[in-house]
């Protein structure tokens, strides 16, 4: 009960609501390889039958009609007839099932890619403040490893446990059909399954906390290492990074090795209960004096039964274990997912700039600590450029955040020409906004595809992205690249110096052709010089400007000013 209602109800539940329309299909799928598989047992019956009793064709009236449709002329001719039959009904199970096996893990996998979708959806819009808190590796395994999990180990394992007890159920129908006592030595021969499982059910369950644990802090130690190539290499602690990563995958490799030597186990103990089973059944016969045509008929019915019922036994007892491993898989992604659903939806409403932007008392502090932003009194008209500057930690960064709408005032208003900026109109907003801060990220693509932010270079305006790039004075540098804006930046842009990277971000935010360009210590990777030089090129633009920086030297070039000073701003 308890495993139905933990893991099978929320997959179904799950699998239904990411595809409604596959679902009666694989079902139908489902029942059809069951019927093969259990025709494929009972069409050695007939060959067994065959053998030991040679008159059975000619005893069953309705047999014989159908044997005279045909032109054979002896017993023997209708023996090879049969078996050429069976061999053509395995053929064609074998293509069928190839076909069903490819739809079912197609299903599954199609699940997982809409629940990555669905996650990387919910992960990119969610709240600054849960953003902010949270583990990248632990989200990089949500969204990349949680589906996937969830399709190989719950999906396809559930699918197989159904499959599988069909056909053993089928087959136990057919042999207590053809032999009670067949049925009996089967019967006791799927007893110690259950009882295995039941034993190491918990200890499943554990190895599967464990992974979730640890696999996220892995992954958080190897990004790190890459993010620190430069330091660890300098500082020569090369051996503290590598200690700390294998003691993680030797921990993790240990529980692979558990989790595999029981799959292991449990399939020779349940092979070896099989031939147990066969022994005490040759004893039986031995001890019943049975004769040798009974004999060879009940080894002939078990050995053939027994052929399909113990792999069937040994795959619902791995998928069981897959699906107990992985158990924290269903309660993660149901969750995360039903959180999605429940987040707080607002009617969209549309917001205009057309004169200024006021902080009117806004006042702001991070969760458990002290006041940051205290009262804060500004605005800005359509069109100018306003500076401000202050220490690094005083809360310049969070300005620019209350004004995008990613963190909320604790008191006071942000107004748009007098309209509050409150969740209704945060989307409308952004759409008015192009920002570029302090450490711009940049793909692994061309030039034009970074600058244009997009996942290729159809559709990117080039002749607006060349004017962008002389109007910044990169023309020189694109000259030196092999292929120009088609060059290949590589991954996070580490090939390039950080002015040219803060240049491409800057061209991205005027190739969006945004009202307000809010910008965050762009200038803080650049000489005096070429600071200067960006600076005066921004400020020409006609768009509203906001610059948030440490060097108030930048502030002849702005018609406002302003420094941030203990939660207070004072005019310049």
């Amino acid at each position: 009960m308890r495993f139905f209602k933990n893991i099978v109800l929320p997959s179904l539940q799950l699998a239904r609501h990411q595809s409604q329309t596959s679902g009666p299909r694989l079902v139908v799928l489902l029942f059809l390889q069951t019927l093969l598989d259990l025709l494929s047992v009972a069409s050695i019956f007939p060959l067994a039958i065959a053998i030991v009793q040679p008159e059975f064709f000619s005893e069953l009236p309705w047999l014989k009609k159908l044997i005279s449709i045909f032109p054979f002329s002896d017993d023997a001719s209708v023996k090879v007839a049969t078996i050429l039959v069976v061999s053509l009904f395995f053929v064609v199970k074998h293509i069928t099932g190839v076909y069903i096996t490819r739809y079912r893990t197609t299903f599954a996998f199609g699940i997982a890619t809409k629940i990555s979708k669905q996650l990387i959806e919910k992960n990119l819009h969610q709240s600054y403040s849960t953003y902010y808190q949270q583990r990248a590796s632990g989200e990089l395994i949500n969204v990349v490893h949680l589906p996937a999990a969830f399709a190989q180990n719950i999906i396809l394992a559930l699918t197989t446990v159904l499959i599988e007890t069909m056909v053993l159920v089928g087959i136990m129908a057919m042999i207590l059909t053809y032999n009670a006592l067949a049925f009996l030595f089967l019967g006791i021969l799927s007893l110690p399954a259950i009882l295995y499982y039941r034993a190491i059910r918990q200890n499943l369950s554990s190895i599967g906390s464990i992974q979730k644990e640890n696999y996220p802090r892995l992954i958080e130690r190897v990004l790190s290492a890459f993010d620190s190539f430069l330091e660890i290499n300098i500082y020569q602690k090369t051996k503290t990074v590598v200690h700390e990563t294998d003691t993680l995958t030797e921990r993790l490799n240990k529980l692979q090795v558990e989790q595999a030597t029981h799959y292991s186990n449990g399939m020779r103990f349940f092979e070896t209960t099989a031939a147990l089973g066969l022994c005490v059944m040759v004893i039986y016969l031995v001890m019943a004096r049975a004769s040798t045509k009974e004999a060879v008929f009940l080894i002939g019915i078990y050995s053939a039964a027994g052929i399909r019922a113990v792999p069937s036994i040994n795959r619902i007892i791995a998928a069981l274990f897959q699906i107990k491993t992985n158990e924290y898989v269903v309660t993660d992604i149901s969750t995360r997912l039903n959180a999605t659903a429940n987040d707080k939806k607002y009617e969209e409403a549309e917001i205009s700039f057309l004169q200024t932007i006021e902080f009117k008392n806004v006042s702001f502090a991070y969760e458990k600590r002290p006041a940051l932003l205290n009262q804060l009194n500004f605005s800005i008209a359509k069109g100018s450029k306003l500076l401000i500057t202050g220490k690094s930690g005083s809360g310049k960064s969070t300005i620019l955040l209350l004004l995008m709408g990613f963190l909320r005032p604790q008191s006071g208003v942000i107004a748009i020409d007098g309209q509050p900026l409150d969740a209704a109109v945060i989307m409308s907003w952004q759409k008015n906004l192009s920002y570029v801060p302090q450490n711009p990220v940049l793909v692994n693509g061309s030039i034009l595809m970074n600058i244009a932010f997009e996942n290729s270079e159809t559709g990117v305006d080039e002749k607006k992205i060349e004017k962008l790039v002389e109007s910044l004075g990169m023309e020189s540098w694109l000259q030196q690249l092999p292929d120009g804006l088609h060059t290949i930046l590589g991954e996070r842009g580490l090939q390039i110096s950080g002015g040219q990277r803060q240049r491409l971000a800057i061209a991205r935010a005027l190739y969006m052709n945004r009202d307000v360009i809010l910008l965050d210590e762009i200038t803080s990777n650049l000489d005096e010089q070429a600071s200067h030089e960006l600076i005066r090129l921004i400020t020409q633009l006609p768009q509203t400007v906001i610059l948030i920086t440490h060097d108030e030297t930048l502030r002849s070039y702005f018609d406002h000013s302003l420094l941030l000073e203990e939660g207070k701003l004072r005019s310049l």
